[in-house]
C-alpha cells in the first residue's frame, strides 16, 4: 500500500524527513497568507464599488440645473441609469449581508431626492426607487421580488392619508413575469400611528402581521415578507401548475388570498 504526499511515493514504513516537514510548513504558511489577502482584496473591491455609486449620487444633485425642458428625456435616462446602478449595488450588498452599507446608499438617494425637491420629482413622475431585487425559489419555481421605498410616505388609497405606505414588495414569477401579489409596510393614522405588513392579492387587501406603534426597520419587514410568502406559496395546492392559463392564475390567487399569519 502506497500513500502519495507532496508528490513523492511514501511507503507505510518510511519516515517523514525534515525536508518534508519544512515543505508542509511553507505550504501552510502560504495558504494562511493568501486567504486573508483574498478576503481583504474582495472587501476593498466592494467598498470601492460602494464609494463609486455614492459619488455618482452626490454628483447628480446639480442635474436639474443642467437640463432644460427640451432635454427632459435625456435627464430621465440618466436618472434611470443611476438608480439601476444603485439597485444592482444594493442587491449585491444585501446578498452579502452588508446591510449598513446598503443603508448608506439608501440615505444618499433619499437625500438626493430631498435636494431635488418635490416639484422636480413630480415633474418626472418619480416617487420611489428600487432598493433591491430578490430572487427566491419555492417548490421548484423561481420568484422575483422588486422591493421599493417611497421618497415620502404615500396614501394607499388615493387622497386618503389615514393609511400610508413606505415600502412595497412586488412578487412575480421570474419566467412568466406574472404578478402574484404585493406586500406593503403600512401605517394607519386613524386614531394613532400603527404599523402593519399588508398584502394585496386578487383585489383583496389583507393584514399579515403588526409591528405596533414603532416603525420597523426595512430588514425586519423584509424578513416578515419572505417568511409569509414562503408559507403562502407552500400552502397553495396550485403552485406546481404546468400552464399559465387565466383559470390557473385565478385558482392560485384564491389560494394565496387565504389569511395565513406568520
Amino acid at each position: 500500500m502506497v500513500w502519495k504526499a507532496m508528490g513523492h511515493g511514501v511507503t507505510k514504513h518510511s519516515k517523514p524527513t525534515m525536508k518534508d516537514g519544512l515543505q508542509f510548513h511553507d505550504l501552510s504558511q502560504q495558504n494562511s497568507e493568501v486567504v486573508p489577502n483574498m478576503i481583504e482584496e474582495c472587501q476593498d473591491h466592494t467598498r470601492e464599488r460602494e464609494q463609486n455609486i455614492l459619488l455618482q449620487i452626490r454628483n447628480a444633485v446639480c442635474w436639474p440645473e443642467k437640463f432644460d425642458s427640451k432635454h427632459i428625456g435625456e435627464l430621465k435616462d440618466l436618472i434611470r441609469q443611476l438608480f439601476e446602478t444603485a439597485t444592482r449595488e444594493m442587491t449585491a450588498l444585501a446578498t452579502e449581508k452588508k446591510y449598513s452599507q446598503v443603508e448608506e446608499i439608501v440615505q444618499a438617494i433619499i437625500k438626493l431626492a430631498s435636494q431635488w425637491g418635490e416639484e422636480f420629482l413630480a415633474s418626472l413622475d418619480l416617487d420611489s426607487f428600487i432598493r433591491e431585487v430578490i430572487t427566491i425559489e419555492v417548490k421548484g419555481i423561481e420568484y422575483t421580488i422588486n422591493v421599493g421605498e417611497y421618497f415620502k410616505a404615500r396614501p394607499f388609497y388615493s387622497r386618503d392619508n389615514r393609511l400610508v405606505i413606505f415600502y412595497f414588495f412586488l412578487v412575480s414569477e421570474s419566467i412568466s413575469k406574472n404578478k402574484i401579489m404585493s406586500y406593503y409596510l403600512e401605517c394607519s393614522n386613524i386614531i394613532q400611528r400603527f404599523f402593519v405588513l399588508g398584502l394585496s392579492v386578487s383585489g383583496s387587501h389583507l393584514r399579515v402581521c403588526s409591528f405596533d406603534r414603532c416603525c420597523p426597520s426595512y430588514w425586519v419587514v423584509r424578513e416578515a415578507v419572505l417568511q409569509d410568502m414562503k408559507v403562502r406559496i407552500n400552502a397553495s395546492l396550485h403552485v406546481k401548475r404546468e400552464t399559465t392559463s387565466q383559470q390557473d392564475e385565478r385558482e392560485l390567487y384564491e389560494d394565496l388570498r387565504e389569511g395565513i399569519i406568520v
